[in-house]
């Protein structure tokens, strides 16, 4: 679950946009974007939309493992094969998510 709250730490609840996220997977970490959240897990990615916590994207495959290096303006990320972690990774740029460039 991510939870969505103020600058005082509240939850922001309104009828415009549900106060918390849930996904079926443990969150490893997460990116805000303008209108919805990237939460990372061990085998990819999934965004929600903040309006409706409806799946508006999603990155999953078992045969490799993933991880977040970095979102300051544009989001990495490092993978892996499952079976052999000391193999060479590739790395990723997400874009078009939101203006990055």
């Amino acid at each position: 679950v991510v939870k969505v709250v103020n600058l005082q730490g509240k939850l922001k609840s309104s009828r415009q946009q549900p106060a918390e996220l849930h996904f079926d997977f443990p969150v490893e970490s997460i990116v805000c974007l303008t209108d919805s959240v990237l939460a990372f897990h061990k085998h990819g990615m999934q965004g929600r939309s903040f309006k409706n916590n409806e799946v508006v994207q999603e990155i999953n495959d078992s045969s490799r493992i993933f991880r977040m290096l970095g979102a300051d303006s544009v989001v990495v990320l490092e993978s892996r094969p499952t079976h052999d972690l000391k193999s060479p990774s590739n790395l990723y740029i997400l874009t078009g998510h939101e203006n990055s460039f």
